[in-house]
């Protein structure tokens, strides 16, 4: 279509954006839909919403139609209602100082589309159209469209300078478009990084969302070799400066970091759990006199810092306690035995055990090809297990005991020993499933409480059953970076008990509020290549580990499943992540996430 004269170039509007056009058409004043909208309608992309620029003032705006809302109305913005949708309508203007580099002192109505246009951040976001008029094209947008290229309209420093956010908004339009940042945009983005200090954590947390989810998340590369991360995200500077010693990796703590979320699906929580998954890595890292380099504990100490950069960055507690909790299991390595893979779900949650193995699966297909068949097959048998014991409805969990602590009441137990009670129950029903009946965990309870009545502490006691059960998981933990990394699952497994005791939160996946469906890993024996795509409403269900051998070559191409929602980084309504084998990744920069 770029071919044709600008002036032919015919765009498919929604009805409502040309009823709105053709209302103030009607009231004497010129109308355009304006900026992304267009961008992505010439890129035959579905627009997220429709913006429209105008003559009018905001009072007239407000006289042609019956509902509006003020949203913006200091800054010329009004919004049309029209039904249940809404409709952005600004006046042209233009922009006074930005003396806090993030919005101007004042603005000053035009009637001139161009002064409106010229003020605007990237050439590609630049353009008006109107079904009467056709696109136009002030300065070079659809040019830029052309070659592929993110460039700022006029002057790049005077752009950044108004907005520090648009240093970020430009590696984001890159990551989501595929493109590449023109030059002298680039270099004045490493000029104004430093800026980003003025901007607000949640405006930052909305941008780095929308590159991670992008089908081009390799873009984070750019964002630390522009200096943006050194503002936002200093943490992971450190992990790209620091060297992995060891033969189950080839490229820095960043560089894995980076290719790993190359390998997972494009769901935003996914995504960012792989950004922070290791990101305690330079803290942990030791060098034995071998010069081999060893990161015992950083599951957990990653977990740690990863919670404090989500609360920096002022994101939502459900995502944030589920990251943190993928994070701190994602080292997690059970036998593909069914006793010790109920544990692992139960440890980690079953709500988020899908999670975990596409997890595993990116973060092995991100290392070295020492034993990575090896490791792999693992991951898929562990998926398969974890499959059947869906199949078989096996107690994950204690709100899938046989029991509960109301039956404990009616037996004339109270306090601290009903928790202990019941998380023993569970110990020994995840060992023995069949187990799982009242009459025998009555008994069983019985038993226990009673052994149990008189000890002056919660959990820490223990009993015979429930230590013997979570002795499983003891030394399943073994990091493919460090054999001598073993986690203490069952000393992170009592500390949850423990909580129960206190009226503490739910081990991870047994919030009441915990809607996820753990269905994912359900598909076991379907593997097979997922397609890759940019829709946002990719929906196709997990787990890629759950293929039980039918995944492709590891020593082959990955499919690999991109889109390019721009998500908030909320936990509701995310996606559910994609399946794939993969493969490994050649030497250098890591390769697309989409295409």
């Amino acid at each position: 279509r770029g071919d044709r004269p600008e002036s032919c170039m015919r765009l498919r509007l929604p009805n409502k954006v040309i009823y709105i056009l053709d209302i103030l058409k009607r009231h004497g004043f010129e109308a355009y839909a304006v900026g992304g909208c267009v961008r992505d309608s010439i890129l035959a992309r579905k627009p997220d919403d429709w913006d429209i620029t105008t003559s009018a003032t905001p009072q007239e705006v407000k006289s042609c139609f019956r509902r509006t809302i003020d949203t913006g109305i200091e800054h010329g913005t009004v919004t049309v209602m029209l039904e249940e949708d809404g409709f952005e309508v600004t006046t042209y203007r233009l922009d006074g100082e930005y003396t806090d580099g993030r919005h101007p002192d004042k603005v000053t109505f035009t009637p001139n589309l161009a002064d409106d246009l010229m003020r605007r951040d990237f050439t590609i976001n630049a353009m008006a159209y109107n079904p009467d008029v056709g696109l136009v094209d002030l300065y070079g947008g659809m040019r830029d469209l052309q070659r592929k290229v993110i460039r700022c309209v006029g002057d790049p420093d005077e752009r950044f300078e108004e907005d520090a956010l648009r240093v970020m908004r430009a590696v984001r339009f890159a990551a989501q478009l595929g493109f590449t940042i023109e030059p002298a945009t680039r270099e004045a983005i490493r000029r104004h990084a430093p800026q980003l200090k003025k901007i607000s954590a949640e405006r930052i947390r909305i941008e780095l969302m929308k590159l991670l989810a992008s089908p081009h998340p390799e873009k984070v590369w750019e964002l630390y070799e522009l200096g943006i991360t050194a503002v936002i995200l200093p943490e992971f500077d450190r992990c790209m400066e620091t060297a992995q010693n060891t033969k189950h990796h080839m490229y820095t703590v960043g560089e894995h970091t980076i290719r790993a979320m190359c390998e997972i699906s494009s769901d935003p929580m996914l995504r960012l759990t792989m950004l922070l998954h290791d990101i305690a890595k330079p803290e942990c890292r030791k060098t034995d006199a071998d010069g081999v380099d060893h990161f015992k504990g950083h599951a957990e100490a990653s977990a740690v810092m990863a919670d404090n950069i989500l609360r920096r960055l002022k994101f939502d507690n459900d995502t944030r306690k589920e990251v943190v909790n993928l994070i701190r299991w994602h080292d997690l390595r059970p036998k593909p035995e069914d006793a010790a893979v109920r544990k692992a779900a139960y440890a980690v949650g079953p709500a988020h055990f899908p999670s975990y193995l596409d997890i595993q699966m990116a973060d092995n297909l991100a290392k070295s090809e020492y034993k990575r068949d090896e490791k792999l097959k693992q991951i898929k048998d562990v998926a398969a297990v974890y499959a059947r014991i869906l199949r078989h409805g096996d107690c994950l969990s204690l709100k899938d005991l046989a029991i509960g602590g109301a039956d404990l009441l009616a037996m004339g137990y109270n306090g601290p020993v009903v928790g202990k009670t019941l998380h023993a129950a569970l110990m020994e029903v995840l060992e023995h499933p069949e187990k799982n009946r009242i009459d025998d965990l009555l008994a069983f309870a019985r038993e226990y409480a009673e052994s149990e009545s008189g000890a002056e502490s919660g959990f820490e006691s223990g009993s015979k059953s429930g230590s013997e059960s979570e002795s499983g998981l003891r030394g399943e933990t073994d990091s493919a970076d460090d054999p001598g990394n073993k986690k203490d699952v069952a000393g992170a497994d009592a500390s949850r008990a423990a909580s129960l005791d206190k009226g503490g939160d739910m081990p991870s996946g047994e919030s009441s509020g915990d809607k996820k469906s753990t269905t994912r890993a359900a598909s076991s024996d379907k593997g097979g290549d997922m397609s890759s795509g940019e829709s946002s409403g990719d929906k196709k269900s997990t787990t890629r580990a759950a293929s039980s051998g039918k995944g492709k070559d590891t020593s082959g191409a990955t499919s690999r499943r991109s889109g390019n929602a721009e998500a908030s980084g909320k936990s509701s309504g995310r996606k559910k992540a994609g399946s794939r084998a993969g493969s490994g990744s050649a030497a250098g920069k890591p390769r697309k996430g989409g295409k």
